[in-house]
């Protein structure tokens, strides 16, 4: 995957098509595991992040999602194993925390 730009108008750099639907197609996999993820799919929540790329899935965001849905399926020691890796890439980021927290007591 090559990713390209261009200068529009104005001499501002666009994104190339093949790179706004490379962007429109992660989105699409985030949005769909998030929305299966509230809708208590967790199973197809964890289906649609896990088709993700490695490098969009390994990001704290993806991850406590991941971890959100493993303490639904009540799999507490694989949801803090993912939280526990979601902190170490970024140790600021609290948002879903809470679940790891209960999945720590627990396990």
């Amino acid at each position: 995957y090559t990713s390209t730009t261009h200068l529009g108008s104005g001499g501002q750099r666009m994104m190339a098509p093949e790179s706004a639907v490379h962007v429109w197609n992660l989105l699409k996999l985030i949005v769909e595991g998030y929305r299966h993820l509230c809708s208590y799919r967790c199973k197809e929540a964890l289906e649609a992040l896990g088709s993700l790329p490695t490098e969009q899935y390994n990001t704290a965001w993806v991850l406590c999602q991941v971890g959100k849905a493993k303490c639904e399926l009540v799999e507490y020691h694989d949801a803090c194993r993912v939280f526990k890796r979601a902190r170490t890439l970024a140790p600021w980021h609290l948002e879903g925390m809470e679940e790891h927290l209960g999945s720590a007591l627990v396990s």
